[in-house]
């Protein structure tokens, strides 16, 4: 089933069966019918059906010469008057069926934007009119949701329009002119992003991370993790003090991780209940949260280590408390004050934690050298690190300051 059938109402449609009344009843009394020729034999048929105010449920199929329809797959809509302008909108077509995505770069965004063409039979009529080949810069964007968090107590200025979206050009003129080779805009930008870096580094001692980022987006499931895994750079035992931490993280958001079992991950995410994890460094417990927030989507009980006594900068309770750690699950003490996880230190407490859990996640060097002196072979342990020495990325077998996300393997 669609999972985002529940979105516009119809949560009690667990399977197929209950879904075809709801079919014959789009077919019987379609709000729109298209038919589109394909090419000499086929044509292609979308119905799509209102079941309130501008959103309802569309039936896309083909149509063979015997007018025989045969419908391919369905999905939930909501109409929108929000209007996305790009430089350029690329479409591509799905592989597996007679469905396209909108590809575009987002400079507001910093990522590239997919999203699922919903009109497939205006598309699939310019193109058999010979003018897909034409510019795209414009789409009107919705989307649906199957759960959400409101915030409250927040208040802020309502800011200038008008300056807001001259801002906004102005940087996406930067980006452009920056991916076009211009260095003063690189420039330009790099020290825009470190100024920014260094008010939120500054703002978060104090304030909770989401009353200073105002919007954040990110891509759906585990991809999440990146933005934890460049938290841990910042590790100052592994840096000087010299270190410029803007260009660091900036430098970071470019590459692509080493090792990445993104698969397994997001496959342990649905299959286990619970979870271990063992937090590193006080600074990064603030990027936690984005992954955390994300692990709780899927139903799971966290709960959340912590070093008992301070060393170097590893987090403490204190630290997890402040930067409101709590949230997402039972923060714990380990027992020790240790540079990682050193089995011989921890508390007997702990000991029955960590071995109640077949599903850890471990951030950090530290923790990974730590953990792999045991014997893991009857649970799944996700290590999220950037490699910072030469022996380290011989073990695993990546360069130095490789970012990865590594299933254990005994």
């Amino acid at each position: 089933m669609h999972s985002y059938l529940r979105s516009i109402g119809f949560s009690d449609i667990k399977n197929r069966r209950q879904l075809t009344p709801i079919t014959k009843e789009i077919i019987a009394y379609p709000t729109t019918r298209n038919i589109i020729t394909v090419d000499a034999d086929t044509r292609l048929v979308q119905l799509t059906k209102d079941f309130g105010e501008g959103f309802g449920i569309s039936l896309v199929g083909e149509m063979d010469i015997d007018n025989t329809v045969s419908f391919e797959y369905y999905f939930p809509y909501v109409r929108s008057s929000s209007v996305m302008n790009q430089e350029r909108i690329y479409i591509e077509k799905h592989g597996d069926k007679e469905s396209f995505a909108g590809v575009c770069e987002d400079y507001n965004l910093g990522m590239t934007l997919i999203f699922f063409l919903t009109n497939v039979s205006d598309y699939a009529n310019t193109k058999w009119m010979n003018y897909s080949n034409h510019l795209i810069n414009k789409a009107y964007m919705s989307g649906l949701s199957t759960n959400g968090k409101i915030i409250l107590d927040i208040e802020q200025l309502p800011p200038s329009t008008k300056e807001h979206n001259h801002s906004s050009a102005n940087r996406n003129k930067l980006i452009e002119a920056a991916r076009q080779g211009d260095r003063t805009a690189m420039e330009s930008l790099t020290l825009d992003d470190m100024d920014i870096y260094t008010q939120v580094n500054r703002r978060s001692h104090y304030e909770d991370i989401l009353s200073i980022v105002e919007t954040n987006f990110m891509p759906y499931g585990i991809e999440t993790e990146h933005y934890s895994i460049i938290g841990n750079i910042l590790d100052f035992g592994a840096f000087t003090i010299d270190t410029d931490v803007g260009s660091l993280i900036s430098s970071a958001l470019e590459r692509d991780l080493a090792v990445k079992d993104i698969d397994e991950f997001e496959n342990a995410l649905k299959k286990y209940d619970k979870v271990l994890y063992l937090v590193d460094n006080t600074g990064e417990i603030v990027f936690d949260k984005l992954l955390l927030s994300k692990m709780k989507q899927y139903d799971l009980d966290i709960t959340i280590a912590v070093k008992s006594r301070p060393i170097i900068n590893d987090a403490c309770m204190e630290d997890a408390v402040n930067v409101g750690l709590d949230e997402f699950g039972e923060i714990v003490e380990i027992g020790a004050g240790t540079v990682g996880y050193v089995d011989s230190e921890i508390s007997e407490e702990f000991r029955e934690i960590f071995s109640s859990h077949d599903f850890i996640i471990s951030k950090g060097m530290g923790n990974y050298e730590g953990l792999t002196e045991i014997d893991l072979s009857s649970k799944e342990v996700f290590f999220l690190l950037c490699s910072k020495c030469t022996t380290i990325s011989k073990d695993i077998g990546v360069n130095l300051h490789d970012m990865l996300l590594l299933k254990n393997r005994n």
